[in-house]
């Protein structure tokens, strides 16, 4: 008598492979499993682009969310460097605003409220630096007090 592939137990004559839909479905699983990831024929690097965020193939990494097998770059590399997972409270700041520029000393761990203040107060300069800007276009070679520049 034939016996199932999976559990090793006797097949009815009416099955050819596994005796039912679990030792089915596990069968499938480990024939698929060597052909996921770095074993499969598409495999391009383990990086990918969504959006303007680049995310690290990482399915045994805590952070990992995307499809549950990516990280984001910047998130990956500083739990790297911190040598644990980032919390939850937690988020990866980029100093020059890139957030496809991922060199580690581009990046700083902050709490997720300090970084809501630092965008805001990012925020507030970038309408100061517009306001200014449209200023200087009005008011060409005079110095204007609330930029403290010179408009040549």
């Amino acid at each position: 008598m034939r016996k199932c592939k999976v559990c090793g137990k006797d097949l009815p004559k009416y099955r050819k492979v596994v005796c039912s839909y679990k030792c089915n479905g596990e069968l499938t699983r480990r024939r698929l499993l060597g052909k996921c990831g770095k074993n499969s024929k598409h495999w391009q690097g383990g990086e990918i682009i969504i959006g303007n965020r680049v995310w690290v193939y990482d399915p045994q990494h805590p952070n990992a969310k995307y499809n549950h097998n990516y990280v984001v770059r910047s998130r990956w590399l500083m739990s790297k460097k911190i040598g644990r997972a980032i919390r939850r409270n937690e988020d990866v700041h980029h100093i020059n605003g890139d957030r496809t520029d991922d060199r580690i000393e581009n990046l700083v761990l902050l709490t997720h409220k300090a970084h809501g203040k630092l965008l805001k107060h990012t925020e507030a300069t970038k309408q100061i630096i517009r306001e200014c800007t449209a200023k200087q276009r009005r008011l060409r070679g005079k110095f204007i007090p609330n930029c403290n520049t010179l408009v040549v």
